[in-house]
């Protein structure tokens, strides 16, 4: 006989069954079920007779890294939004060129020149070294990735005197002289789009000083050194039609120069003497920054930037003595010949906007020059050369330099 707990009999009718009866005390004493017991299970033992799920412990030692962001495109990478509708960008840097190249000229050996005359007044022998100098040069560069071509013209003519002299032993010589000039330079830029244009224009004035020393004074030859430093002033101005007004901006450039080579002589005959003059040369220029906002709203900055040029290269030079029809005169004419190569370094160009532009291909420039000198009579001495600057991105600088040497 099933003996039922009556609670149970109500929850589970089912539970209820008729079983055979039993002899065996211990069997009377259990209670039968026709069915498995149930089991009542608290909770605290069903979270122990089910396994824990096993979970994937959260890292400690490495956080969780922030999401990196996207790094910002250089101004460069897209110079199509920007540079092909602002044709300008490329003549305010035409400007930034002509500042800095309107007053480098090697005119080293024609500062050199001195001309011996007699004092009307007291009779003695002076020396005088007044020097002319005038060149003009047409640039032409690209930039924006080739999306602005831009055309340049300067003009410059520089004078200069000697002002003091000295020598250590007799044989070497030192020249203390001033320098100051006159320039101007004009210049158009167009984009990709041939309806967008625009022009530019500097006019500058500089003044410096130089400082030539010569081991051998009486034949130039063997080591020199020329040092010239000189500050300029310029008065920019750029234009384009798609702005009404003009923008108008005031720049400095400081400029200190050394160059220093050998003149050796290869050849010397009664009226022939050939030379040549490896030699090298240093630039540092200091320019001043602008920044101002276009009538448009365009933010147009320059910053304040030094800028270094070297120059290695090789004159060569042949001196030859003509006979005129005087018999107490004679023409001394001498033809040269010059290759340099010439590296520029931090250039930075101009920041249009958000967008920086820098020319192409003035990095690394090949110069060749090509003059020639003469000596009229004892008071007068003038010069020629052309010049040709050659760089990638078609590149170039044309230049042509006249001067003259006279004793007042």
């Amino acid at each position: 006989m099933t003996i039922t707990n009556a609670k149970e009999a109500k929850e589970s009718p089912k539970a209820l069954s008729v079983s055979k009866p039993t002899n065996n005390v211990e069997d009377m004493a259990k209670p039968v079920l026709a069915s498995p017991p149930k089991v009542t299970v608290s909770p605290k033992d069903k979270t122990t007779s089910k396994p824990t799920p096993k979970t994937t412990p959260k890292p400690v030692s490495k956080p969780t890294p922030k999401p990196t962001p996207k790094r910002a495109s250089r101004p460069v990478s897209k110079p199509a939004l920007v540079i092909s509708h602002t044709p300008q960008a490329g003549s305010y840097i035409a400007n930034q060129i002509a500042a800095q190249q309107m007053f480098i000229t090697d005119d080293l050996h024609y500062r050199q020149r001195e001309t011996h005359y007699i004092d009307p007044v007291t009779g003695e022998k002076k020396v005088s070294s007044m020097w002319l100098n005038t060149s003009g040069a047409k640039n032409r560069f690209n930039s924006g990735n080739n999306q602005l071509q831009t055309r340049s013209h300067r003009y410059a003519i520089q004078l200069g005197g000697t002002l003091s002299q000295w020598s250590s032993d007799g044989s070497d010589l030192g020249i203390l002289g001033i320098t100051s000039g006159l320039g101007k330079s004009t210049n158009h830029s167009h984009s990709t789009s041939p309806r967008h244009k625009a022009q530019g224009s500097v006019d500058g004035y500089n003044l410096g000083l130089y400082h030539i020393w010569y081991a051998d004074n009486q034949t130039r030859l063997g080591p020199y050194i020329d040092l010239l430093t000189q500050y300029g002033w310029f008065n920019n101005q750029v234009k384009t039609s798609q702005i009404a007004s003009n923008s108008s901006y005031r720049s400095h450039v400081f400029t200190s120069a050394l160059e220093t080579g050998y003149k050796i002589q290869l050849v010397e005959n009664t009226d022939t003497r050939l030379f040549i003059q490896p030699k090298a040369k240093v630039s540092w220029q200091r320019m001043s920054g602008v920044q101002y906002k276009e009538s448009a709203g365009t933010q147009v900055m320059m910053a304040e930037s030094s800028a270094v040029a070297t120059k290695l290269g090789i004159r060569t030079a042949l001196e030859l003595d003509i006979d005129t029809l005087s018999s107490n005169k004679t023409l001394q004419i001498s033809p040269s010949f010059e290759a340099n190569w010439i590296h520029n370094s931090n250039n930075k160009g101009i920041w249009f906007g958000t967008t920086n532009i820098t020319p192409q291909g003035n990095s690394n420039i090949a110069d060749f020059k090509l003059g020639i000198e003469a000596n009229i009579d004892s008071n007068l001495r003038l010069w020629t050369h052309l010049g040709h600057q050659l760089g990638g991105n078609n590149y170039s600088d044309m230049q042509a330099t006249l001067g003259a040497n006279y004793c007042f």
